[in-house]
């Protein structure tokens, strides 16, 4: 029975092969869109989970100050008095935003850019989990003075992992390579091309005002015995700290696997997740899933329509219920296993792009996974249950009068048909106006106001230390499209060095500073409000502040006045140091040759390319063994928003996705409004109905329902994007315009694939339609 009831729903899938095709790509579109991101919840929730023992793995946080930073020196007391935890590891794992880091083999002098190196000692690799693949004795680390290399890293700088003992030269120290290591995963919130020990003195962690540099207090992981008792030892900590801390007073133990996507404590240098947009991409999902369902429904019974005599043929036969149902079951379930199939097709073909759109590494083979096989097996039966209770239900209620043509299907207008028209064409209109409003303010932010001319202005990057900066300068100053150059210590964007001071009332102000030369404020077009231009002779003596660091202070005027041991001079227009998401912070300009990580060179317009091959050969000239590392400001400004970038581009696809679904069920809906209203529409053409005139009866509902839908989606997605424009100190406005465009855009696609399927039955032979009345 089984095998006939296979048969005859093939050979129904083939026979309307019209309602089949609609009905299997739409549903394969909303499967495979949640393959997707399925795949891409659980690449976001399995974050840190490669850790062994994640459970009984930690990171302490300092309660009073809300920070991760912690005295190092705890590590040694945690260990001798608390037998609870059983391992324990500092960190500290730099982005390089402001400095240019280089590692150079010292025998071919070969040198390659690292983007980020961590501090740490021996028990980190255990803690993690990561094995190490050669290494000179047990432990990664043979003293405080070896450097130990990632696989990557190494294969970069060496091309193979048989190099223990080998030289590099860091920051012009000159450390031996101990051990190569495994990559940490990429399911990580950290992240490092290469170790250096924490107690190794001679490392310039921290400041780059001195030679050394100073210890920063490091991340503090450890990992409890699996009999530990967590709130027992909080207690005796937080009663342990006062007497053997001098900072740390109270301490939280962080779940490792909670770091992801806690908030971002103060000193924190590991990615975040985005929990938020993590739900409006699965609410996403989950709307286009149900959109394909309830068009499935649609075309199903508009399918249904079609066969209704040969339904009553089979009643008249013999048929039970029960065997109509089952029937029809299996015909349901056969559509969506053949959709399954397709859906994963598309999403093993689109992988590669998601994972490129979301910039998040996705695999298909992750389907794999217990948790994800689970998913998708529930994910499977609901869609088919849900997808055949109303089309089944339908069925059950027909009887053999259909033989003779008196059956008549009841409709309301306040059906839920009704009600899912208004619901898609709404989602719809929401992402369109989403999609428009994060381009607006992509557009808006990308060409405001920094406080300097970004346009022309090259950056070159510096490695530390460099002695040529004078050599450099002169070499350049040969160029006629150089208009100037100033070197700098950080760039606008990127980390740069704060300080905390006092303002005339007491109150805290925090800076941020920055090195420069005395050709900054003319390279980079900053305006001198008040005060006057540094002197030559003024090095390591004078500064600038901005007009916002001048407001923060309360001061009237500036005489007088020093910044860090430095005489202000100048108050200087305000510039925004970071993207647009924050406000002006007060900036101080130190006139200072401690430290230089970047030349800045603001090139006349014509050539680029020309140009930048013409400073890489004086660069290649004056520090061979160094990569020439180079960037343009505007460039650099525009990947702060990366992140809105990527919205960007996921409301494109999902809005075409909705948009495309939402036809395809408008196309269903119109079939079965013209299948039910067959003979109406004969009997008016008999009676001299113009096809035009048929057309506007059948529209007329749809256009309806665009309308309430306009009226429901519109002041939504306007409260929606408001509160995402809040993310940002300066946004765009929010003009009514881009709403009703985005309505009008929707209704008028939507308009086309109901006016198209109805002109064909408005065009049809009314003789024929009437034939067997």
């Amino acid at each position: 029975m089984l095998k006939y009831y296979l048969k005859h729903a093939l050979r129904g899938i083939l026979k309307h092969k019209l309602f089949s095709a609609f009905n299997i790509i739409g549903f394969a579109v909303g499967f495979a869109v949640c393959i997707i991101i399925a795949l891409f919840v659980y690449r976001e929730y399995s974050v840190d989970s490669y850790f062994p023992d994640a459970d009984r793995v930690y990171r302490l946080i300092d309660v009073k100050s809300n920070s991760t930073k912690i005295d190092q020196d705890v590590v040694p007391f945690l260990l001798e008095n608390y037998p609870e935890i059983c391992c324990a590891t500092p960190v500290y794992y730099l982005p390089m935003d402001d400095l240019s880091t280089f590692i150079k083999q010292e025998k071919s002098r070969n040198t390659v850019y690292v983007k980020e190196f961590m501090a740490t000692n021996n028990d980190f690799f255990r803690l993690a989990g990561l094995r190490s693949i050669v290494a000179k004795s047990s432990a990664p680390f043979f003293d405080t003075k070896s450097i130990v290399l990632s696989q990557t890293t190494a294969l970069k700088l060496f091309g193979r992992i048989d190099i223990i003992d080998e030289e590099i030269d860091l920051y012009g120290i000159k450390m031996t390579v101990s051990a190569i290591v495994e990559d940490i995963p990429s399911n990580s919130s950290m992240s490092a091309d290469f170790y250096v020990h924490s107690n190794n003195e001679a490392f310039p962690v921290g400041t780059h005002n001195t030679p050394k540099g100073v210890y920063y207090p490091k991340d503090i992981y450890i990992k409890l015995n699996e009999s530990a008792n967590l709130s027992s030892l909080v207690k005796k900590l937080s009663s342990a700290f006062p007497a053997n801390m001098s900072e740390t007073k109270e301490v939280y133990f962080q779940p490792v696997k909670d770091i992801y996507f806690s908030q971002p404590y103060a000193g924190s240098e590991n990615r975040v997740g985005n929990r938020s947009l993590i739900w409006i991409i699965i609410t996403i999902a989950l709307l286009t899933l149900i959109m394909s369902v309830f068009n499935y429904v649609s075309f199903t019974i508009s399918k249904q329509l079609k066969t209704l005599k040969d339904a009553g043929v089979r009643i008249t036969n013999g048929a039970d219920s029960s065997q109509l149902k089952t029937y029809y079951i299996i015909d349901i379930g056969l559509s969506v296993l053949i959709s399954f199939l397709l859906a994963l097709l598309i999403s093993k073909a689109s992988v590669s792009f998601a994972a490129q759109l979301l910039d998040t590494p996705l695999s298909f083979s992750w389907l794999l996974k217990p948790e994800l096989l689970l998913f998708v097996f529930i994910l499977l039966t609901l869609v088919i249950a849900i997808s055949a209770i109303v089309p089944v239900g339908f069925i059950s209620r027909v009887n053999p009068q259909v033989l003779f043509g008196r059956f008549s299907l009841r409709h309301s207008k306040y059906s839920l048909q009704s009600f899912m028209t208004v619901f898609q064409i709404a989602v719809s209109i929401i992402l369109f106006s989403a999609f428009f409003v994060v381009n607006k303010q992509l557009d808006f932010v990308k060409s405001a106001d920094v406080g300097f001319n970004k346009e022309h202005l090259l950056r070159i990057d510096l490695p530390y230390p460099f002695d040529k900066h004078d050599a450099l300068k002169q070499q350049l100053r040969q160029y006629s499209f150089i208009q100037s150059m100033a070197y700098t210590s950080h760039a606008p964007g990127a980390s740069w060095q704060t300080i905390d001071e006092r303002s005339e009332s007491g109150s805290s102000i925090t800076l941020r500073a920055i090195n420069i030369d005395k050709d900054f404020l003319s390279t980079f077009g900053i305006e001198l409000l008040k005060g006057r231009k540094i002197l030559d002779g003024e090095i390591n003596s004078a500064c600038y502040i901005s007009e916002k660091a001048f407001k923060d202070y309360e001061w009237k005027d500036i005489v007088g006045k020093t910044f860090n041991g430095l005489n202000v001079v100048g108050v200087v227009n305000d510039i925004n140091v970071n993207s647009l998401h924050t406000g002006v912070v007060p900036v101080a300009f130190q006139f200072t040759n401690h430290y230089y990580n970047a030349l800045n060179i603001r090139l006349m317009p014509g050539k680029v390319n020309e140009q930048i091959e013409q400073i890489k050969n004086v660069w290649t000239l004056i520090a061979p063994d160094t990569p020439f590392g180079y960037g343009f400001y505007d460039e650099f400004f525009n990947s702060l928003y990366i992140k809105e970038e990527r919205q960007a581009k996921t409301l494109t696809i999902f809005s075409v996705i909705a948009l495309i679904i939402t036809c395809f069920g408008l196309f269903g809906q119109i079939l079965q409004s013209a299948e039910k209203r067959v003979k109406e529409i004969g009997i008016r053409k008999i009676n001299g109905a113009t096809n035009s005139e048929i057309m506007r009866m059948l529209n007329f509902e749809f256009v309806v329902s665009g309308f309430v839908a306009a009226l429901v989606a519109i002041p939504t997605a306007w409260l929606l994007m408001d509160k995402w424009l809040q993310e940002f100190a300066y946004k765009t406005a929010l003009n009514w315009w881009i709403f009703v465009l985005a309505g009008l855009f929707t209704f008028i696609i939507a308009l086309i694939t109901i006016s198209w399927q109805s002109w064909r039955a408005a065009s049809c032979n009314p003789i024929e339609t009437l034939r067997y009345e």
